[in-house]
């Protein structure tokens, strides 16, 4: 449903019909393309092939949406029980597929179930429902209800521009007449004849017509003059005539001389005229017309809204671009239709939060998207069925404002068991991977095979990621934590298990930096101090042994740390003189301070030092062993070292340090639970410890010197592990994954476990 001023770009809008309501609120990136789907179709990361072009155009169905790149390709994303995502399936994507056998297109225009594409020839290709031959290929009705694969319109080969309703599709010929296909029963076909026409049939009487456009079960056409002509049912005064009765014959909206552009909602229609006024007329049980709810308006009546170069329209909300490419909304607001951060009621136009610098805008039955400077696709709204392309199929929840996925200029990454965040250099995270303690931050607890955003955290200036939570410190020292909560780890005072949105920590306001550990947290404040939340058994939260901290609590004795760490059951600090301190659990030694075998099984609730480090650049910890990066490059680690986690030579223990062999020159440090991994000057990769899946080259294996990463990014600066997979970010910002995928936690879209490096889908 989409209309633009601008005479180079008159595509006009697609209607849709309700649907059972989701839940709230949403704003992420779409999916901008995908690789191409073959044979039955395949789900593909939405990178560009080579020689494909930016996404120019979004269009918006009931519970899908399509992008095409300005090279002719086209990709569909969300639900697809009637096959309308072209891929030759009828599988929903939560990510952007392929549109089968489709090249050269120049405009697209979406139905409830189905999609059409018209061809730079002014040939027509549709393809998903068609029990009412609404893809005009001669077939169709009950007995063939779907066509999951792009068929032609029959006897159509000169459209210059193409609209789809609900269940029927119109099209302008060059002649200036107007043909149209599907479902007839409310006369929105112009024409007497049949229920529904499973092949192209004309509007009499109509010639020229500029731009169409096409609502729920009505039809409307600009003219020339600027005149408005509608035709269809007219229950709710969508004719625009003041009448309430359908008509095949084309009627007169009162009022419409002069409109530069035109728009149809499911029942109602708008004009913008050339001075950026707007005009709307039919149902307005939502507000959709004029911004205030109320009875249908039968007649064309002014909106408060000006500036606007381009229209919009939804089911019960209405949508417009102004000229510096910013997007206001009015009407229905359910499931965050207006996109300003909310659910609730709004009277009036409201901006979409977050959206700036549009080139190209549709609004579908409950979601929209939008096309925004540099080709990415924003999406907003209800996700049933993966609508907004952001990788997780649930319904979106309340919540904040969530930023674009497809960059390039990630600042930092980390692993948890089975998940991964990342966060980029202008502050927003996102995470992908397992989710089902809401670990990925985006409202669910689905699992994402790529980068979905996490919902209300854009200003991060750090992020750690523990064993299924994940906190961020934000640009004003607050710090906000999310996924799961059984041990009070998210810090926010609450007693439920897991939160699928970010909670802010209770009373810090003035962090630089936290560390997430198996079920406990820890913040370094501007002063140095370190305050510690979560789980408490072992004191690894700072305070005597036992038991939980919910809210954070201040570690005794240490006001000079620079940089935190946390493991299963400890924490350590690197201080300003270079020395590394410890507290919590201690039974393997992974306090490093030396202690006997009697001292070992006593928690220490304060810091202790670590021996012989006074040098450390960087501490990273495990489940039960530490280690620290020196200013020399070389590393030295301690604690238990059953599976060679240490990286000495050996499966010794160590209560003190010992060096990592063959380690001279790293520049990040990464532990899993039971491995490590370094980046190198030379921009390599090399781990050691156990390697359950492989990702080290020796799967099921403990390697007990470090061995070179097979394939191994290039240009690696930092790095993270797990048992289960490993990611690196490059000097370049891209982030690169490998190991085990079965839970998406490589991010390139697939489940397949990977021995070398993948590239992140959309980071």
């Amino acid at each position: 449903m989409h209309a633009s001023v601008s005479p180079r770009h008159r595509r006009p809008p697609r209607a849709t019909r309700g649907l059972a309501p989701a839940l709230l609120w949403l704003l992420v990136a779409c999916p901008a393309s995908s690789g191409p789907a073959s044979g039955g179709g395949t789900t593909a990361p939405p990178t560009a092939r080579p020689g494909e072009g930016p996404v120019v155009e979004v269009a918006v169905g009931g519970g899908h949406a399509c992008a095409r790149r300005s090279t002719g390709q086209v990709y569909c994303w969300g639900r697809n029980d009637y096959g309308q995502l072209g891929d030759g399936t009828t599988t929903d994507h939560a990510e952007a597929v392929a549109v089968l056998n489709i090249r050269d297109a120049v405009e697209l225009a979406l139905g409830h179930d189905h999609s059409c594409a018209r061809m730079s020839t002014g040939q027509v290709i549709c393809w998903g429902r068609n029990d009412t031959g609404q893809l005009g290929d001669g077939g169709g009705g009950p007995r063939s209800p779907r066509a999951p694969r792009p068929v032609s319109v029959r006897n159509l080969s000169d459209a210059t521009s193409l609209v789809s309703g609900n269940d029927h599709a119109c099209a302008l010929r060059k002649t200036g007449s107007v043909v149209c296909w599907g479902d007839n029963r409310r006369r929105q076909l112009g024409n007497e004849g049949r229920a529904s026409w499973v092949a192209p049939v004309g509007v009499p009487d109509l010639a020229g017509v500029e731009q169409l456009a096409a609502g729920e079960a009505h039809t409307c056409a600009r003219r020339t003059q600027g005149s408005v002509l509608c035709w269809g049912d007219g229950r709710f005064g969508q004719l625009g005539d003041g009448s309430s009765g359908s008509s095949a014959a084309p009627r007169a909206a009162a009022g419409t001389e002069g409109a530069r552009t035109l728009v149809a909602g499911s029942n109602h229609s708008c004009i913008a005229r050339p001075s950026g006024e707007v005009a709307c007329w039919g149902a307005n049980a939502a507000g959709q017309v004029n911004g205030t709810p109320g009875d249908a308006v039968r007649r064309p009546a002014s909106v408060s809204i000006g500036g606007i170069v381009e229209l919009a329209a939804g089911e019960a909300h209405t949508c417009g671009r102004a000229g510096d490419g910013t997007v206001r909304c009015w009407g229905s607001n359910q499931q965050g239709r207006l996109g300003d951060g909310t659910t609730d009621a709004r009277s009036g136009a409201v901006a979409v939060a977050g959206l700036a610098g549009v080139t190209d805008l549709d609004v579908g039955e409950a979601h929209a998207c939008a096309v925004v400077q540099g080709g990415r696709v924003m999406c907003w709204g209800r996700n049933d069925g993966g609508s907004l392309g952001n990788g997780s199929p649930g319904p979106s929840r309340d919540g904040g404002t969530l930023l674009a996925l497809d960059l390039d200029d990630a600042a930092a990454v980390d692993t948890g068991m089975g998940f991964s965040c990342a966060r980029r250099e202008s502050g927003p995270v996102a995470c992908w991977g397992a989710n089902d303690r809401g670990q990925l931050g985006n409202g669910s607890t689905t699992d994402a095979r790529r980068p979905v955003a996490v919902s209300g955290v854009d200003r991060a200036v750090h992020l750690s990621v523990g064993w299924s939570h994940a906190c961020a410190v934000t640009s004003q020292g607050a710090v906000m934590c999310w996924g799961d909560n059984a041990k009070g780890q998210l810090g926010d005072g609450g007693k439920a298990a897991t939160r699928p949105r970010a909670v802010a920590v209770t009373g810090l306001r003035d962090a630089v930096e936290v560390a997430a550990g198996r079920g406990h947290t820890c913040a370094r404040r501007r002063t140095g101090e370190v305050m510690c939340w979560g789980d408490n058994e072992f004191s690894q939260a700072g305070a005597t042994a036992g038991g939980q901290r919910s809210t954070p609590g201040a570690v005794a004795n240490l006001r000079d740390a620079r940089q935190l760490a946390a493991g299963g059951s400890h924490s350590c600090a690197l201080r300003a003189s270079g020395s590394v301190a410890c507290w919590g659990h201690n039974l393997y030694g992974q306090l490093g301070n030396g202690a006997g075998a009697k001292e070992l099984a006593t928690p220490m609730p304060s810091p202790v030092a670590v021996a012989k480090i006074t040098d450390a650049a960087e501490v990273s910890l495990g489940e039960t062993s530490s280690c620290a990066r020196r200013r020399t490059g070389e590393v030295a680690c301690w604690g238990r070292n059953d599976v060679g986690q240490l990286g000495a030579g050996t499966e010794s223990d160590w209560s003190t340090r010992v060096p990592v062999k063959n380690v001279a020159s790293a520049i990040g440090l990464g532990l899993g639970p039971q491995q490590a991994c370094v980046a190198t000057s030379s921009g390599g990769v090399q781990c050691w410890g156990r390697d359950d899946v492989g990702q080290y080259g020796r799967a099921g294996q403990s390697l007990r010197t470090p061995v070179a990463v097979p394939g191994g990014p290039s240009g690696a600066t930092v790095v993270a592990t797990s048992p289960t997979h490993s990611c690196a970010r490059t000097s370049s910002g891209r982030v690169a994954c490998w190991g085990d995928n079965a839970r998406g936690q490589l991010g390139d879209g697939g489940i397949d476990h990977e021995s070398r490096p993948v590239l992140v889908s959309g980071l």
